[in-house]
C-alpha cells in the first residue's frame, strides 16, 4: 500500500467483513488475511478496499504454508517486491 496509514484501515476493514484476524507489516506496508473462498473471496476483497477508498499497488493469493491452514491474501506495495 502506498500509504501506510491505509494499513491500518484496510486491517479494520478486512476484520469487519469477516475475513478473519488480519496481520500488518508496517515495515513492508502489508496486510495479509486469511482468505476463505480462495479466489472468490479475494475479488470481494478488492471490491470491499476500493469501496472504501483504499489504494494498494499489488493483491495475491497464495497456498498455505504447513502451519497454515487457510489460503492467505496479501496487499503489498512496490518497493516490499
Amino acid at each position: 500500500m502506498r500509504d501506510r496509514a491505509a494499513l491500518t484501515r484496510a486491517a479494520e476493514l478486512l476484520g469487519r467483513s469477516g475475513a478473519g484476524e488480519s496481520t500488518v507489516d508496517e515495515h513492508h506496508r502489508r496486510v495479509t488475511v486469511p482468505a476463505h473462498g480462495g479466489a472468490q473471496r479475494l475479488v470481494q476483497v478488492v471490491r470491499d478496499l476500493d469501496e472504501a477508498g483504499v489504494l494498494i499497488d499489488d493483491i495475491g493469493l497464495r497456498r498455505p504454508t504447513e502451519p497454515e491452514k487457510l489460503p492467505t491474501a496479501n496487499c503489498l506495495d512496490d518497493a516490499s517486491r
